[in-house]
């Protein structure tokens, strides 16, 4: 598509260590559980994100791991597969539980 706007995109770096990433239509609600899970990784040194402003539906994040050796965009990865893996296991456990609301009252 022409003219469309990636959904990440790599600031350029000279450093693949410490890199920011934008991500665009994206709001806290991906950037606050990101920045948790992919801080929690020993690799990192630093992760964070901002709001560039509050009419922008775009956040920027940046990572910075404690090795040349671990690729900032290998820990966005595993933190996007993180937050993945984790909003399945909630959106089946929610279905569960409906589910067996659902059948409690029908009895």
């Amino acid at each position: 598509m022409e003219g469309a706007e990636r959904k990440i995109a790599k600031v350029p770096s000279s450093d693949d260590s410490c890199v920011t990433f934008i991500l665009n239509d994206e709001t806290h609600t991906i950037g606050q559980p990101l920045h948790m899970l992919i801080n929690n990784q020993p690799e990192v040194e630093f992760a964070g994100y901002s709001v560039p402003h509050i009419l922008e539906k775009k956040i920027n994040f940046r990572i910075q791991t404690k090795s040349q050796d671990h690729l900032a965009v290998d820990s966005l990865r595993q933190g996007l597969s993180d937050f993945e893996r984790f909003w399945r296991h909630a959106d089946a456990t929610f279905d569960n539980a409906v589910q067996r609301f659902s059948n409690s009252t029908t009895h």
